[in-house]
């Protein structure tokens, strides 16, 4: 029997779609997220990630029939017009693919006791540069993101930019920063924009713990006061501060960077 194709917006489970795309409590509400897109779907998908849903177009299904990005064959789907699939979207391309997943488990505080390198976000705010921070760690091999406050991780525009990290690396999500801070036994670095701070470049690093604020104010003093070692970067332009994701991409590099050069 021919599948029927969905072409309303006033459809039950086009309008969850929507719900979960726009309104944070609904997704906390109901422990789910939505994706957009076939790569990340099938990362997604790869990693482990339960769907409820897929909502293909038809030339999304045929494009994608019997490829490695064939999701089909992981997950129950819909078939939705082209019209559908272009109100849905949030990008300048769509290619007619989109999910409803059940949110990841955040990992136990406990299992930080086998972690050597570790990111933490302290209410960074943007989407961006919270999924490219999440990516970057991703890249350069920390074990886990600490995320405390600022954007919700599930936000479609941090889990696109992610690019199928957050499905690969550890995410500990931390309401209390502060309690967490002295509880932890590992080394921590705050990055901050001071002079009077250890350059990133001079210090020998061996795993530890590095943390960013948020974009606009930086962290917080009794956050700042708490960690082991304040951290800069140096810089030689008129521009007082960098943006948060390229300042994180930078000390993370010189972290990985460091235990390098200390191998040989």
């Amino acid at each position: 029997m021919a599948r029927l194709m969905i072409k309303s917006n006033d459809n039950l489970k086009i309008k969850e779609y929507i719900k979960l795309v726009s309104k944070k409590a609904y997704r906390e509400q109901k422990g789910k997220f939505a994706l957009e897109g076939v790569r990340i779907i099938s990362d997604a998908l790869s990693s482990g990630v339960y769907f409820d849903l897929l909502l293909l177009t038809k030339k999304c299904f045929f494009k994608i029939k019997n490829t490695p990005y064939d999701i089909t064959k992981l997950c129950n789907y819909e078939l939705i017009s082209d019209k559908l699939a272009k109100s849905m979207s949030h990008v300048d391309s769509p290619q007619g693919a989109f999910g409803i997943a059940s949110k990841i488990f955040s990992t136990k505080i406990s299992k930080m006791n086998n972690f050597k390198y570790i990111l933490a976000l302290h209410d960074v705010q943007d989407p961006g540069n919270v999924g490219t921070l999440i990516r970057t760690a991703d890249a350069f091999g920390f074990d886990a993101v600490v995320v405390s406050g600022g954007c919700d991780i599930y936000n479609p525009k941090v889990v696109r930019s992610t690019m199928g990290s957050l499905f690969r690396i550890s995410i500990i999500e931390c309401l209390d920063f502060e309690s967490f801070l002295k509880d932890i036994n590992i080394k921590t670095y705050a990055a901050v924009v001071d002079r009077k701070a250890n350059s990133i470049d001079k210090i020998k690093f061996d795993g530890g713990m590095l943390i960013i604020g948020n974009e606009a104010n930086g962290l917080p003093k009794k956050i700042y006061d708490i960690c082991d070692e304040k951290i800069t970067i140096n810089m030689f332009g008129k521009t007082e501060s960098l943006n948060a994701a390229i300042a994180g991409g930078i000390c993370m590099y010189e972290m990985r960077q460091s235990m390098e050069r200390n191998l040989y």
